[in-house]
């Protein structure tokens, strides 16, 4: 009975202590939690999960498959090309109507350059590469693409440095709630809480990290479209904020450039076209108005058949479009 009492005491003075050492804390700032924008998402908390296909809601139209997009059949139209976009809200068309989404637009200037071609829009808000991996397998494969066009953002490699890198389970609710625990074990040395980080701390431990994380999801992706006897094209985004400050060199878009060139992956540049497109090209913060769709849409349609591409034909075939020039200009 007495060593419970005793027992009970020390726990007593632990929980004095702690509640102390906790209030410290907050009243002298330590441990403050960072400023994480709302477009770095947690998966766990928005979502669900990290290897969730679920996402933001959808807008009509919506397919059977539960994409933004219209219904496609199992087998092509012959001497069609199939292109599967995939990716997060500025590929989906967040804020803009369906016409004025990137799918749209591109199947709209190829067709007007003599490019018969059927677009697919495998994207859903809030997604991460590891969900356009799993959107790949599970619904983009089916329809035997022959070009995969992966829209990236700069959100992507944040989102997956501070949701692949969190800490673990057990004390992640501390970590949210504490101060204290902030304070001890100090999160933000490993969590990006702002995108311009990308910019401003390029060779920083847990900006490298990001990276690491997000050219290993590029690099499996590219390792299954290989396969499947498709092409791969990576696209990078920019932000607006690359339009409003010319001091934010594009950074990001360079190193993923890098990237793709060491590791034989197609990278179209459409950072920079809608960069000197202006502010025009952009509804918010980072997606896309209807001309930005446009402007990446011929580059898009520039860079990608003016060379083989495969039909449900079986073997590759030429198709010859116009001059880049006109579709490469805003």
């Amino acid at each position: 009975m007495k060593a419970a009492k005793v027992l009970a005491i020390n726990l007593l003075v632990l929980f004095v202590l702690l509640a102390l050492a906790e209030g410290v804390c907050r009243l002298a700032g330590w441990g403050a939690s960072p400023a994480v924008e709302p477009y770095i998402a947690d998966w766990q908390q928005k979502f669900g999960g990290v290897f969730s296909l679920t996402g933001g809601a959808v807008l009509p139209p919506v397919n059977a498959e539960g994409f933004r997009d219209v219904d496609h059949t199992g087998q092509s139209r012959p001497g069609v090309v199939r292109v599967a976009c995939i990716g997060d809200s500025v590929v989906y068309g967040y804020g803009v109507p369906f016409s004025g989404s990137l799918s749209r637009r591109l199947e709209e200037v190829l067709g007007r350059y003599g490019v018969r071609a059927e677009v697919f829009n495998f994207s859903r808000p809030g997604w991460s590469p590891l969900q356009y991996r799993l959107a790949y397998e599970r619904h983009a494969r089916p329809y035997l693409p022959g070009w995969v066009i992966l829209g990236c953002c700069l959100n992507d490699i944040p989102e997956l440095q501070n949701n692949l890198e969190k800490p673990p389970a057990w004390l992640t609710p501390l970590v949210r709630h504490s101060a204290l625990v902030r304070a001890a074990i100090r999160p933000e040395r490993a969590e990006i809480a702002r995108v311009e980080e990308l910019f401003t701390h390029p060779d920083h431990p847990k900006v490298q990290n990001g990276y690491r994380l997000f050219f290993r999801e590029i690099q499996a992706l590219a390792r299954e479209v290989e396969r499947d006897g498709a092409r791969l094209a990576v696209l990078l985004f920019p932000f607006r904020f690359q339009v409003l400050d010319p001091g934010f060199a594009p950074l990001p878009q360079e190193a993923v450039r890098s990237f793709c060139s060491e590791n034989g992956i197609l990278y179209v540049d459409v950072a920079s076209p809608l960069i000197r497109a202006g502010e025009c090209a952009f509804v918010d913060y980072g997606h896309l108005s209807p001309l930005g769709a446009e402007v990446a849409a011929r580059v898009l349609a520039a860079r990608l058949f003016l060379g083989p591409v495969r039909t449900d034909s079986g073997p590759e075939q030429k198709k010859g479009v116009p001059s880049p020039g006109p579709l490469d200009s805003p």
